[in-house]
């Protein structure tokens, strides 16, 4: 969770730091993001809870709605496959906020060979954005040639949410489900589901 909330410089946020609620049982941890706006801090609220888990999946000839699950589709790649290093944000061909990101040579090969010889398909990118099983579409794209080289872009809604998500996914999936107990500006409070 720390290294998570490091992360967050991209926010503007220069002193994030990760604490033990005094009297807590080690399940209540407080994060201080200072000075976020409202509509960062929601992303970075999101980006905290968010348990980290990708998959790209093979979904042929059927569309997925971004938000609908990822269940019982084959998986061509993991957060395992993600060559963490190469997470990037960036932008996508028309200047709009996306992140970048590299595959290992087995997600690659896998993806390669599948969106070969699926042209004119889907194939769709899916990562928990909510504490869940499975995880939850967040861009079905049209394969429209060979995808080589392990290199893939996510396209998303701001640069802020683009920051949560190479936050969510450099450090990959957090020890334990978390949900927000109390929000304010600076301070968060978090500890697992289930805990009282």
């Amino acid at each position: 969770m720390a290294a998570r909330v490091s992360e967050f410089g991209a926010f503007g946020v220069t002193h994030p730091s990760v604490r033990a609620l005094p009297g807590a049982t080690g399940a209540e941890i407080a994060v201080s993001l200072p000075a976020l706006n409202p509509a960062d801090l929601s992303v970075a609220l999101q980006a905290l809870q968010s348990p980290g888990r990708f998959a790209i999946i093979a979904n042929g000839s059927t569309h997925l709605q971004i938000g609908a699950s990822s269940a019982g589709y084959p998986v061509l790649a993991t957060g395992h496959n993600l060559v963490r290093s190469r997470l990037l944000t960036g932008a996508d061909a028309f200047g709009r906020p996306a992140v970048d990101l590299s595959l290992d040579d087995a997600g690659a090969s896998r993806l390669a060979t599948y969106t070969a010889s699926h042209i004119s398909t889907y194939v769709a990118i899916a990562i928990a954005i909510a504490i869940a099983i499975d995880g939850r579409v967040v861009t079905d794209p049209i394969i429209e040639g060979a995808v080589t080289g392990g290199q893939i872009q996510i396209p998303t809604t701001s640069s802020a949410a683009a920051a949560g998500l190479v936050a969510t996914l450099r450090h990959g999936p957090l020890p334990g489900p978390y949900r927000i107990v109390s929000v304010t500006r600076s301070l968060l409070s978090s500890q697992p589901t289930g805990a009282s």
